[in-house]
């Protein structure tokens, strides 16, 4: 069986072979089968407190490569951008007995 997108192209291309101009149906249809080039993104900004915050979009056609590849770039932003803390991840914090708020760990 022939790919939905080769029949359009053929079909256009015939057309133009012709001297024609493809309907717009076949605009229309080849707008719809041809696939789309994924691209990713990656945002920088420092909030209030001077961290700097990442966001990594990453799309591609498998999600667990898409999620492998998101890790990677965070990770590597986070290394090269650390929080004010030291930290390359969350703040460090442990649930402490003071009514189940987070309480920040000093390092002695």
């Amino acid at each position: 069986m022939t790919d939905l997108s080769e029949l359009v192209r053929a079909r256009c291309a015939e057309y133009i072979m012709a001297g024609k101009r493809p309907t717009k149906a076949m605009a229309e249809w080849l707008a719809l089968v041809t696939e789309s080039v994924p691209y990713s993104s990656n945002a920088k900004s420092r909030n209030a407190k001077g961290d700097t915050q990442i966001d990594v979009k990453t799309y591609h056609r498998d999600p667990l490569e898409a999620e492998r590849l998101n890790d990677e770039i965070y990770a590597r932003q986070r290394a090269k951008y650390p929080m004010r803390d030291g930290t390359v991840g969350s703040p460090m914090v442990e649930a402490g007995s003071s009514g189940g708020k987070a309480t920040k760990v000093v390092k002695s």
